[in-house]
């Protein structure tokens, strides 16, 4: 470990306080009984914080306390809900998903090839690309009458020979309503028409009421590295029943701290959501036999 060595004169207003070999505390004293000097001991009580709660002492701090109890975003979350998922059961996806159309072979979902992470390969399109035609792991939805908010960190890459095109392998999450397959959510794609310059799309998406994919009503797409990991957030902010119109807002963030909204809609479902999860597109056949690799770190909800 590199050491560092810190200097104080006497008037210095700074104490160094051996905690254990090689650690020490290093506090203010404050200096002169200056403005947010904490009254002459200790930190400064007007000074901008981040906390997990309010505390009387302080004036200028924000309250945080999903950041401060999640400060490791890629650590367990604090008080996870029993639907939560980390990926870390060794090979079986527990027993809480449901696989649809899982792909045969080295390519079935799993949680061995990436030790830690759920594993998905994505074969070829055969040339359907509709809902019902998506590879998806869900598990049961909340209830339409409360707000809920969704999170997985994910990532989507191509691999195999240089001619191969693997546009449109895609992961994202959604709500899903399996009676007609109305669903709503958000994805990221690879992009492009030459493999070598593949991007990351970041899409928001519904049906369209005819079996395929619509953007929402207000979308503003962005691009990424397509190797980037991403977390993706799909909100739904009202607490109507699914059947009544709805907020969804989709979001995503390269960190899990920093969000940005590329979408939000109000949406009217024909039947309650039952579903809600993952869903894989596979790659568009171009030029060579695309294939796509998704993952994901970890499945988060609040309901």
């Amino acid at each position: 470990m590199p050491k560092v060595r810190l200097q104080f004169d006497n008037s210095s207003g700074i104490t160094a306080t051996k905690v254990s070999e090689g650690v020490y505390l290093i506090q203010t004293q404050g200096i002169g009984g200056s403005a947010g000097g904490g009254g002459g001991g200790g930190a400064p009580t007007d000074a901008e914080y981040l906390v997990g709660a309010a505390n009387s002492s302080l004036s200028a701090e924000k309250v945080k306390a999903s950041i401060y109890d999640n400060y490791d975003l890629n650590d367990y979350p604090t008080s996870p809900n029993a639907l939560d998922d980390e990926f870390e059961g060794g090979g079986t996806i527990d027993g809480k998903w449901t696989k649809v159309n899982d792909p045969a072979g080295v390519d079935a979902m799993n949680q061995t090839s990436y030790p830690g992470y759920l594993y998905c390969g994505l074969p070829e399109n055969a040339g359907t690309d509709n809902m019902a035609a998506l590879v998806r792991l869900h598990q049961p939805a909340p209830a339409g009458n409360a707000a809920a908010t969704y999170v997985a960190r994910v990532n989507v890459s191509t691999q195999g020979l240089a001619a191969e095109i693997g546009e449109f392998a895609g992961v994202g999450i959604c709500l899903w309503n399996s009676t007609d397959n109305e669903f709503v959510g958000l994805s990221i794609l690879t992009a492009n028409d030459v493999e070598a310059n593949l991007t990351g799309l970041l899409q928001p998406h519904k049906d369209n009421g005819a079996g395929g994919f619509s953007s929402l009503t207000t979308t503003s797409r962005r691009s990424v590295t397509v190797t980037t990991p991403v977390w993706l957030k799909l909100e739904k902010s009202t607490t109507a029943a699914y059947t009544a119109a709805n907020t969804y807002s989709a979001y995503f963030s390269l960190d899990g701290v920093v969000w940005q909204q590329i979408g939000t809609d109000s949406k009217t479902f024909t039947h309650d959501c039952d579903q809600v999860g993952f869903y894989f597109r596979l790659p568009k056949t171009q030029v060579g036999t695309p294939h796509g690799d998704v993952i994901a770190d970890c499945f988060r909800r609040t309901v």
